[in-house]
């Protein structure tokens, strides 16, 4: 649970009302209940709880509203989601049901501080032109991205333990 009394379960509910306004326009219960597939009395549960902390506006049947602080945190959230899956997915070589789920699981997981580090990590191997890591079949890396460049110290180590049995 976060300082805020959020737990990763409204985490995600904040997250689907996030996504849902941002391609609708306007979030309802009844579609945050369809998107998350659980039943509509749940969804009321957590609406109402995330209103009592501050994340939303709620008033039962009409438009569900993100406030200036659950707009924040539900950006937060769909960040580090979508860097983590990226990161599984695209760096990694995790297939996409995988990355999905264990991307969700993370984002709620760890810390802050190691979701930072993480994520400035993950940015960094996002941003480096030269790095292309290839996976064998045994699940080792390998870095091709400098085969007539040996300046880059990340690629010498990656090297040399992709080398070693």
């Amino acid at each position: 649970m976060t300082e805020l009394g959020m737990t990763s379960h409204l985490e995600d509910y904040l997250e689907t009302i996030y996504f849902i306004i941002q391609e609708q326009g306007e979030a309802h219960a009844a579609e945050v209940a369809q998107r998350m597939k659980v039943t509509r009395a749940s969804v009321t549960g957590a609406l109402r709880s995330l209103s009592e902390k501050g994340m939303i506006h709620y008033i039962p049947y009409k438009t569900v509203t993100l406030t200036e602080l659950g707009l924040e945190l539900a950006k937060t959230v769909a960040e580090r989601h979508h860097v983590l899956h990226s990161f599984l997915r695209d760096i990694l070589g995790v297939g996409e049901p995988e990355a999905e789920e264990t991307a969700c699981s993370m984002e709620h997981s760890v810390s802050t501080q190691v979701m930072d580090r993480l994520i400035e990590s993950i940015r960094f191997f996002q941003r480096c032109s030269f790095m292309n890591l290839q996976w064998d079949i045994k699940g080792r890396v390998t870095c091709d991205g400098h085969k007539n460049d040996v300046s880059c110290d990340a690629c010498k180590i990656l090297k040399m333990e992709a080398s070693s049995p």
